[in-house]
């Protein structure tokens, strides 16, 4: 449940006037690590290689959360607002007006470029780059409500959350449709000192509660069974509680072994944001009292975009998240967490110089949980103060985003035959919108189509396609059987 209008701050595209106010403009939001195969699936449904499309805020239309996608004449236009599952939802059922989609009916022609060919890369003529025109931004003039949310958990378990929070309503959606398997690998950032010793650990139940309930208390021999690891503290990261992602980890996890499930969500965890530098730690929410001083972060405003500061800075502390409040659900100190998974992704794959040569309390390892889109980008980057995050086994079972999309065919068949564990159901919930008329259902279902009978949905999972499940379980977090 992120405060939906605090994010519209950065949230629109500013586009001239232009004529698409006869369109059907359909309003898309929740899941950011489903995001590849939702805009794929829009880019197909407005006509592939004739749709035309307009992002901002990253360097690909699939790898931004704001983002514009139309078919040749205008006279349909996807609008994108990527902000979490459990945020997506509440914002469907509970018919959040805000500003943070961007404006359909100010595009204008001249400042989008057509798609080009399908050896731009994607699946069915769906290019996810080189082909696009980033526009600029500023605020959307008119307000919007959702009318598709993406979900990697059933609103069950995305309910448990909206409920505790003093901002809701008791509607359910009126379409739940499951598209798709959503794979995660829980990802390592060692200290450059201690890079050697974290090759080939599991993560597990057992270590993930007694790692995440720890404060800051568990110690890297706990994973390695190793008493010169007792020097090395592990500081676990990971996202805040509209994230689907988290929600999915804790449930997978039974976290605090309390057995399988969805009731796990709402328990509190302790997760730690990254600092350039220690006196930073000390402020709270930064030296500066600005989330720019956290590394990942990156925006100079309160919402996290990854764009900015503190890009390029080296990690020198950890700290507990500070206490928050998202529309009314309180989150203690440490219970917060990233608002995205490309930014814990960064953050997980920065040089964390945090060694005894810099506070004095010994090595460090920082852990965290991603989908596989984004632990593609943790696992491979590069550049200033970037190094390759370490990829986990979880349960002993071991898949490999880093390969490449799709994943190789040991990595996808461990999901697809019940080996490897850590994913969970994609869901697209819609809800009956009167003003958009017969359409809405005709395109909701045609995106459905493109989802599951296209196969577009492998793209977000890195080549696992429902359909080829042997494979099932009953809820979130649940036996696989």
């Amino acid at each position: 449940m992120k405060s939906i209008n605090m994010l519209a701050a950065v949230a629109a595209l500013a586009l001239s006037s232009a004529g698409f106010a006869s369109a059907q403009t359909i309003h898309v939001t929740g899941s950011t690590a489903f995001r590849v195969a939702v805009v794929s699936a829009e880019v197909q449904v407005c006509g592939g290689l004739t749709a035309k499309a307009s992002y901002f805020q990253n360097t690909s239309l699939t790898g931004s959360n704001y983002s514009i996608v139309t078919n040749s004449s205008g006279s349909l236009v996807f609008t994108n607002f990527f902000n979490g599952s459990i945020a997506g939802d509440e914002a469907l059922v509970d018919g959040v007006t805000t500003l943070g989609f961007p404006n359909g009916s100010d595009l204008a022609p001249t400042t989008i470029a057509s798609v080009g060919t399908a050896s731009n890369g994607g699946a069915n003529g769906a290019v996810e780059s080189s082909t696009y025109t980033a526009s600029s931004y500023a605020f959307a003039s008119t307000p919007a409500k959702a009318d598709i949310a993406m979900s990697d958990v059933a609103f069950t378990t995305a309910q448990k959350i909206i409920l505790a929070s003093t901002d809701h309503t008791t509607v359910t959606p009126t379409t739940d449709n499951k598209v798709g398997i959503i794979p995660f690998v829980f990802v390592l950032n060692p200290s450059t000192d201690v890079t050697s010793t974290v090759t080939g650990l599991s993560m597990d139940a057992q270590k993930f509660t007694y790692t995440w309930q720890s404060a800051g208390s568990a110690f890297l021999s706990f994973y390695t069974g190793n008493s010169a690891d007792n020097a090395t503290t592990i500081y676990p990261m990971g996202r805040d509680v509209d994230s689907g992602t988290r929600a999915t980890a804790l449930a997978e996890t039974g976290y605090t072994l309390l057995g399988s499930g969805a009731n796990a969500i709402t328990l509190s965890v302790a997760q730690y944001f990254p600092y350039g530098s220690t006196s930073d730690v000390s402020g709270g929410d930064g030296g500066s009292g600005s989330t720019s001083d956290i590394v990942g972060w990156g925006a100079t405003s309160a919402v996290p975009t990854f764009a900015g500061a503190a890009s390029g800075t080296a990690i020198a502390a950890f700290g507990l998240v500070p206490a928050e409040s998202i529309d009314g659900y309180a989150m203690a100190q440490g219970d917060g967490g990233f608002y995205s998974g490309g930014n814990l992704a960064t953050a997980l794959s920065t040089v964390n110089s945090d060694t005894a040569t810099v506070n004095g309390a010994g090595p460090t390892v920082a852990i965290g949980y991603l989908g596989v889109s984004d632990a593609k980008s943790a696992l491979t980057a590069s550049g200033t103060n970037r190094v390759h995050g370490v990829l986990m086994n979880y349960n002993g079972a071991k898949i490999d985003p880093s390969t490449g999309n799709p994943m190789s065919s040991t990595s996808i068949s461990a999901i697809e035959q019940g080996q490897y564990t850590f994913w969970g159901t994609e869901h697209l919930f819609s809800k009956d919108n009167n003003a958009q008329g017969t359409g809405l259902s005709t395109n909701v279902t045609a995106m459905i189509n493109a989802l599951t009978v296209s196969s577009l949905d492998e793209e977000s999972s890195y080549g696992v396609t429902i359909s080829a499940m042997a494979v099932s379980r009953s809820g979130d977090g649940l036996n696989v059987q």
